[in-house]
């Protein structure tokens, strides 16, 4: 079931990112991918520190949610999530163009 979370966990990011990107008032490359960047630190301290500390998880517990090898897909929602931003601007950029 977590697997399926991360898959639409993932969709919904892409999504409210594509929402709100010109919010961020930023379209270049060099502001973004901090963005992306400071969006991966924060989720990777919640996970853990949720994990370990809310949950009461053990160490080896928390740290296999991020190995892949036994079905972990925390790593992929990591990866749509870091780069989310820029793609968004992207997008919306190139949506942009076609609609003029």
């Amino acid at each position: 079931m977590r697997q399926i979370g991360v898959f639409t966990g993932s969709l919904l990011i892409l999504v409210i990112t594509y929402v709100f990107v010109d919010w961020m008032q930023t379209r270049c490359a060099k502001s973004l991918v901090p963005v992306g960047l400071f969006w991966f630190v924060l989720t990777l301290l919640f996970e853990v520190g949720f994990g370990r500390f809310v949950a009461g998880r053990s160490w080896p517990d928390v740290v296999s949610d991020f190995d892949i090898a036994h079905g972990a897909l925390l790593p992929f929602g990591l990866a749509v999530l870091t780069p989310a931003p820029l793609l968004a601007s992207r997008f919306r950029n190139r949506n942009r163009r076609v609609e003029s």
